[in-house]
């Protein structure tokens, strides 16, 4: 679940390559992520997570998504 995710993101055994590599999943689903309770917890750990290079492509994956992001609850917060 989500703590397992915030765990690996924080951890330092875990390779940046790899948590990239979760980054870029939650990026391309973005939406469906950020709309749900503990998913929109899971994007902003992964924002803080992630390279410069890979928080653009978060942000503008949001960006994208803005209109159904307004519409859920936990992606308008």
């Amino acid at each position: 679940g989500r703590r397992a995710i915030e765990g690996f993101l924080g951890s330092r055994s875990v390779p940046n390559k790899a948590k990239f590599r979760l980054s870029d999943k939650v990026s391309s689903n973005v939406s469906r992520i950020a709309s749900d309770r503990f998913g929109s917890h899971i994007v902003e750990d992964c924002y803080k997570a992630c390279s410069i290079e890979k928080k653009k492509t978060l942000v503008q994956s949001l960006a994208a998504a803005q209109q159904e992001l307004r519409a859920s609850f936990f992606g308008a917060l």
